[in-house]
């Protein structure tokens, strides 16, 4: 009997259509990945830590005010895809639009006050994202299309596609305007606004009827503002450290974290590819597919992080150069949110799919309330290694929130 056979017998998952699938879903992260890698290791070895840092406070202001394009509804859009509501996604880019005006207003507000107090750079670039960041962050929901109509094949071999002129466009940005970092952000923007909207626009040929799923608005307010603390989570420690330490700070932390986010995305695939079957199981199945599918892939991911905390002082010095070597402890501590954030990622799912999109939004936002705190109280004590401890308690806090939650919604028995 084959391994894979083994597995699907003791806990019942397609393992011939999850590894297939897989391989298409792995092969658009990892082009992502390596591109996300990629470019920042043209900036690690092209550009000087100060330049770097201003680009990434540029990204995560603008993808902060992001949340008014309303990310939060990309799980009830997925779930209503996934169930044949087709029509729910133009209803949920055309409230995004009318909300992404607000984030309109905002950047360009931010930029006047940026000019006023003497920020030329900074105001310029958020003044150009005004302009630019709604086709970023409104019209990057194509994937959610492919992947709940399970054509995992022709989403990944977009994501390559973009991953490909992202990381030719960026180098030739980073090479071009290597003393500039708002050209680079606008070069970064004005690359994704269109390759978003252009993919976009394809994927609505996939789209066969235009059926709106019932409370799909009340159902995005709910999980609205767990992703709005998400969003806070990944680019608020970014801001406190370019504020408290300054921007080489930023770039050290941001080295620092790439690697094991890179990993975390790679490892997330088993998750995305089994989504939409989870939204059609029954109740009765969660605690099973819970107890087998997701220990399962936490042990795995476990020993990866083991595997990686070994090879990252090497890996760090190869890869970024010599210049970035004081981001090496950083990078093995952060490593440990990796299992955590997989459990806290595949749990959030079965909560959307079981419709508690309240004990969702409750982890999130207790989760995520304790990590700004955090931020707030050890990145000025212990620097860039607080912000690494809050990141690892935020994830251990809402993983086993999210699965006291789940066992309390589903039947005590597992059917056979």
């Amino acid at each position: 009997m084959s391994v894979a056979s083994w597995i699907e017998r003791k806990i019942r998952l397609d393992m011939s259509w999850l590894i297939g699938n897989s391989m298409w879903l792995v092969a658009g992260r990892v082009s992502r990945m390596a591109a996300g890698v990629g470019i920042t290791v043209l900036f690690a070895r092209l550009v000087v830590a100060d330049i770097f840092g201003q680009y990434q406070l540029l990204i995560s202001i603008v993808t902060i005010v992001s949340i008014s394009t309303l990310p939060g509804f990309n799980g009830s859009l997925f779930r209503a895809i996934a169930r044949g509501y087709d029509g729910t996604v133009k209803a949920v880019i055309n409230l995004s639009i009318v909300f992404g005006m607000i984030g309109v207003v905002v950047l360009i507000a931010a930029a006047s006050y940026m000019f006023v107090v003497g920020q030329t750079t900074i105001a310029i670039g958020l003044l150009a994202s005004s302009v630019l960041f709604p086709f970023v962050h409104i019209f990057n929901r194509w994937g959610n299309i492919y992947n709940a109509k399970e054509l995992f094949r022709l989403g990944a071999l977009y994501s390559i596609f973009m991953a490909l002129v992202l990381f030719v466009g960026m180098a030739i940005a980073i090479i071009l305007f290597r003393d500039s970092a708002v050209l680079i952000f606008i070069s970064f923007l004005v690359i994704n606004g269109v390759l978003n909207l252009a993919i976009y626009l394809r994927s609505l040929r996939y789209l066969s009827n235009d059926r709106v799923e019932q409370g799909w608005k009340a159902s995005g307010h709910k999980l609205m503002l767990s992703h709005a603390f998400g969003i806070l989570y990944t680019h608020a420690d970014k801001l406190v450290i370019g504020y408290v330490l300054g921007v080489r700070a930023v770039a050290v932390y941001v080295i620092a974290i790439s690697l094991g986010d890179a990993v975390k995305a790679v490892l997330v695939n088993g998750i995305v590819v089994y989504k939409s079957k989870i939204f059609r199981l029954d109740d009765s199945s969660i605690r099973h597919v819970l107890h087998h599918y997701v220990l399962l892939m936490v042990i795995l991911a476990f020993i990866i992080v083991g595997a990686l905390w070994l090879l990252i002082p090497i890996l760090v010095p190869l890869i970024f150069s010599d210049a970035y070597v004081d981001s090496i402890p950083y990078a093995k501590a952060y490593l440990l949110i990796i299992p955590f954030s997989l459990m806290g990622t595949a749990l959030g799912v079965i909560l959307i799919k079981m419709k508690k999109e309240y004990s969702y939004f409750l982890s999130s936002v207790v989760s995520g309330v304790v990590n700004l705190v955090l931020y707030l109280v050890l990145i000025p004590r212990m620097g860039i290694m607080g912000a690494v401890v809050a990141s690892i308690i935020f994830h251990g806090i809402q993983s086993v929130l999210r699965y006291v939650m789940v066992l309390d919604g589903v039947p005590a028995r597992a059917s056979k």
